[in-house]
């Protein structure tokens, strides 16, 4: 199945480009497609993002389909036309009052 991967930030820099689009195989979840993307110098998306304890890195944020997921979601089935969008975290003080 086709899907496509954004990546903005820090995490463009790191992986070498913005946006791609990739060929899962069926059954895939959002942990099998963070394994597939290949992160220079690292390894995995999923080297970098998710954490020896199994949570989200703090410094990073992913996207799926426009809504923010956390490391629950690790196991939830990628179907046809998804997007992930990899970033760095976003802190912009002054918003939250």
């Amino acid at each position: 199945m086709k899907v496509t991967v954004g990546a903005i930030l820090g995490v463009r820099r790191l992986l070498g480009w913005s946006n791609v689009e990739m060929v899962l195989p069926e059954g895939a979840t959002v942990g099998d497609w963070l394994k597939e993307i290949k992160v220079p110098d690292v390894g995995t998306a999923f080297d970098l993002f998710i954490m020896e304890n199994g949570t989200i890195n703090p410094k990073y944020m992913i996207m799926l389909n426009k809504f923010r997921i956390g490391e629950e979601m690790m196991d939830r089935a990628v179907n046809e036309g998804d997007r992930l969008v990899l970033m760095d975290w976003l802190h912009v003080p002054g918003w939250i009052r």
